[in-house]
């Protein structure tokens, strides 16, 4: 299977709930890229390596798998991200380091992708603090939902008005549900499927990228 296959197999695995064979096909098409450049330009190149890489640690978020989350969004940042990429990054970012009980460095990266991208920073955000679940962080998931809506809401496009709905039904089934305790946080690890409204944008344009077609 060649680079674009395990793209697409990541993209529907990830759909589909089955983010483990998701992470297995990301992990496959980074090292090929890593590898080789795939007859890309330097700059196609690096988009392609970050974006897999930041698609990579939201897949390894949601298996609870923060340490190689971490070790994936960084390698990611070194390939000099777009506004929109650091947005995506941070929020990934601070999500592994919230799970690893680093709660203040999470923090702050939450605050750092709101600052990047007003709408995917606080909506990626969210949705990584309702994954967590404690509830000082479900709490501040639902603050930050209401205030993307508040103060973005002419920005906010169809795709993340349905991201938003399904972040607030995990804020809700998190206060439902009983608390466990992961990496000294009181965390709830969701079943959340799929990837998010910006992510799936960023595997669009890895595909045109390794395709050999510039967006």
């Amino acid at each position: 299977m060649d680079i674009n296959g395990r793209i697409n197999s990541a993209v529907t695995a990830a759909e589909s709930g089955d983010n483990t064979r998701a992470a297995r096909d990301y992990e496959i098409a980074f090292h090929a890229l890593m590898k080789s450049s795939a007859g890309m330009d330097r700059a196609d190149h690096a988009t392609a390596v970050r974006s897999i890489s930041f698609n990579l640690a939201q897949v390894l978020n949601k298996l609870g798998k923060h340490k190689d989350a971490l070790n994936y969004v960084n390698e990611g940042l070194k390939h000099t991200p777009t506004s929109l990429g650091l947005a995506i990054a941070y929020a990934a970012k601070g999500e592994a380091l919230c799970g690893l009980g680093r709660k203040a460095e999470g923090l702050q990266l939450f605050s750092d992708a709101a600052g990047a991208h007003p709408v995917v920073g606080h909506i990626n955000s969210a949705e990584s603090m309702a994954r967590l679940g404690s509830d000082e962080l479900n709490s501040l998931a639902e603050q930050w939902i209401s205030n993307v809506e508040t103060m973005y809401g002419g920005r906010i496009n169809e795709s993340q008005r349905a991201e938003i709905k399904a972040i607030r039904k995990q804020i809700s089934a998190n206060k439902q549900s009983p608390r466990s305790t992961s990496n000294g946080n009181n965390t709830r690890m969701s079943n959340a499927n799929g990837t998010s409204s910006a992510s799936e944008g960023l595997v669009s344009k890895i595909k045109r990228l390794v395709g050999g077609r510039k967006s």
